[in-house]
């Protein structure tokens, strides 16, 4: 087993590294959710426009998806006021999007807008770097990296219950560090070592220093009793001020008001035969599945890690009516019209038409077995998003490693075995001091071990919809991996399930943006590998190595190219290579490019998205290729891509092209 456990954690790694869905009018969804709020719909506009035409997207990425769109919104910000069209920032902010009437984000791009709309303090940074662009650099770090590690080190290795999770005091002072030579805030030693650095070994400096970055993000984990929720709640806090108080119902900064947010989600859903299963892989023999390989069927909530015992676990498995359409991951979106109040219920379906109805889970531990309801549309959830906090929206839409919910990982120490094999690996690539070696061999332990996951119930009150879900798994984990039937019939009442990040079904937002009825698209992206899975000729399980899909199917570790539109992937980027309008670049060290283009399309259907076949769309992609990926060992850089973007933009070669961008999203007369 070994051979398959240094695969499984490579997949894993890699993965990591790579982070009635409706089309009805807007203005009637809007206006049925008036009717629960009592207040004006957003399409009361006064525009002859159908304001569900256009949309903005953001794609999924981590920090470098928002250093990317900080960058780009500051830089469209300044080229727009150099057109003396408005008095002052605040107004431009305005105009940029006077005439989006939706938003679509995942991952780190959730994290991005869910600032811009809900923070005053990022909007005014927003506006600050746009005008002074010279200093964006100094002020994107000053204002957002230096107040996440100044705070974070401190705040993860407090101890914090399930209750007073969401009143953390988060101090100021970093932690003290007992080992100065490996606890230096901004850049551990790791990061220095010379053979590293110069990229000796097969694997080369790319594969390493960026699954490096990551276990720097991950080491803030590393502490008993702390998850991707914590590290979450940490990141709004110190950088925008957002706390469990601002609720997605929220007032918001005036120039997003009267629009609808999609956040992209994915749910648990294993135990089918759709997209994500063996029932989608290429390969001719279901014995070429790793999930038929290790009987990876369904969801695992919590498992005992210990080597002393055999594996206790609890986990749920899915079932629907017709199981060939049952996906390992199912889309999934929270939405709200902006600044409808906290009573107000989603703009949007949670699952498309059809797609959540029949779904059931039931739910498994020591020889225990309890099914819960059928899940239906929702409607408790749906009724009262607007409760839900941002932080918690944002953060299950970027938890990039929730994947592993997938895999019995701890099946008797597993976890620990495959740190040691990793560590062991790098070792003989590279050379790592011993000390350099036990703490990696730490980091990865804690990162497979981790709760990356979001977990939530089908409340009455959608507001503790995540807490009731995290508190529900701490009970489970203190079980030790052996809940009582009174538990589990507790989670089948409640309809407990795992929500990770949308990246697992669409990166990019797009599906999302189209399931609210989207027929323009302006789409910002930190690579173009996203949008191009949502056409023809890709694969529909997307595994993270390199192999023949004929070979083997590493699902549920994959994600899921559901397609979206009828043309093919190779024809479209050659139309991509042909259109594309690439900036011309000033010695940029972190930006490898800068391009725009359009791509006209034409949808196809697709039943987990809700999205008919025969629409046709103008996609204006802007595309951002930088060298750095999701989380990293000097998160300062991420300052640089701001104010590379931004010099950029602003070039006299260069803003022809911006203002093209602005004209998309009808920014300018």
């Amino acid at each position: 087993m070994a051979p398959l456990r240094a695969l499984l954690f490579y997949i894993i790694s890699v993965q990591a590294l790579s982070d009635q869905a409706c089309e009805s009018d807007f203005a009637e969804l809007l206006q049925h959710q008036a009717k629960h709020t009592k207040r004006p719909g957003p399409c009361n506009t006064g525009s002859n426009r159908t304001p569900s035409q256009l949309a903005a997207t953001f794609e999924g990425g981590g920090f470098l998806a928002h250093s990317v769109y900080s960058g780009l919104v500051s830089g469209l910000l300044a080229v727009q006021e150099r057109n003396e069209t408005f008095v002052d920032m605040q107004e431009g902010l305005t105009q940029l999007f006077s005439n989006v009437s939706l938003f679509a984000s995942n991952s780190g791009g959730s994290w991005f807008f869910s600032q811009l709309a809900f923070s005053p303090s990022f909007a005014s940074l927003i506006e600050m770097m746009a005008a002074d662009p010279i200093s964006a650099s100094e002020s994107y770090d000053r204002a957002w990296i230096t107040p996440l590690l100044d705070i974070l080190p401190v705040a993860m290795t407090q101890k914090t219950s399930a209750t007073s999770r969401r009143s953390v005091v988060l101090p100021g002072a970093v932690r003290e560090c007992k080992d100065v030579e490996f606890c230096n805030n901004d850049r551990w030693s790791i990061a220095r070592n010379e053979s590293l650095q110069s990229g000796h070994g097969p694997l080369g400096d790319s594969t390493i220093l960026n699954f490096i970055e990551l276990l720097y993000e991950l080491v803030f984990l590393i502490k008993p009793d702390h998850d991707w929720q914590d590290f979450v709640d940490v990141l709004f806090q110190s950088t925008s001020g957002i706390d469990e108080t601002v609720q997605m119902g929220s007032t918001v900064n005036e120039f997003v008001k009267n629009k609808a947010w999609l956040a992209a989600v994915s749910l648990a859903t294993l135990g089918g035969e759709g997209p994500g299963t063996c029932g989608a892989a290429l390969v001719p023999f279901k014995q070429q599945c790793l999930s038929y390989q290790e009987g990876w069927d369904s969801t695992y909530i919590f498992s005992n890690e210990s080597k002393a015992q055999p594996s206790q676990s609890v986990s749920y498995r899915t079932d629907a009516s017709n199981p060939k359409n049952l996906a390992g991951w199912t889309p999934a979106m929270f939405s709200i019209a902006l600044d409808s109040g906290i009573d107000a219920g989603a703009a949007f379906p949670i699952c498309a038409a059809g797609v959540c109805d029949s779904m059931q889970m039931g739910y498994v531990s020591s020889g225990h077995s309890v099914k819960s309801p059928l899940l239906g549309d929702q409607a408790a959830l749906k009724n009262s998003v607007g409760k839900i906090p941002v932080r918690d929206v944002a953060g299950a839409s970027s938890s990039f490693l929730g994947l592993l919910i997938s895999i019995n990982l701890w099946d008797s120490g597993t976890a620990q075995r495959i740190a040691d094999w990793f560590a062991s690996a790098i070792n003989m690539i590279i050379g790592l001091p011993e000390k350099i070696k036990q703490m990696m061999k730490d980091w990865v332990d804690n990162a497979l071990t981790t709760d990356w996951a979001y977990w939530m119930t089908q409340s009455n009150d959608a507001g503790a919809a995540f807490q009731e879900g995290r508190t529900l798994r701490k009970e489970i984990q203190k079980t030790n991996g052996t809940a009582p039937q009174a538990l589990l019939q507790e989670l089948a009442q409640k309809q407990f399930m795992g929500v990770v990040d949308g990246g697992n079904t669409d990166n990019s937002a797009i599906g999302q943006a189209l399931a609210g009825g989207a027929e323009e698209v302006v789409a910002f992206s930190d690579g173009t590998d996203s949008l191009f899975q949502l056409f023809g000729g890709v694969a529909t399980n997307q595994g993270a190595l390199p192999l023949p899909k004929f070979l083997i199917d590493i699902c549920p570790l994959c994600t899921i190219a559901f397609q979206v539109f009828e043309e093919s992937a190779t024809y479209m980027k050659s139309i991509w290579n042909q259109r594309r309008k690439c900036m011309t670049l000033n010695n940029t060290k972190l930006i490898n490019s800068i391009c725009v283009g359009l791509l006209d399309v034409t949808t196809t259907d697709n039943q987990w998205f809700g999205i008919s076949a025969g629409r046709s769309v103008k996609l204006y992609v802007v595309n951002v290729d930088a060298g750095l990926g999701i989380g990293g060992y000097d998160y300062h850089e991420y300052s640089d891509v701001v104010q590379e973007i931004i010099s950029t933009m602003l070039s006299s070669k260069n803003v022809a092209t911006s203002e093209e961008v602005l004209h998309w999203l009808r920014a300018l007369p």
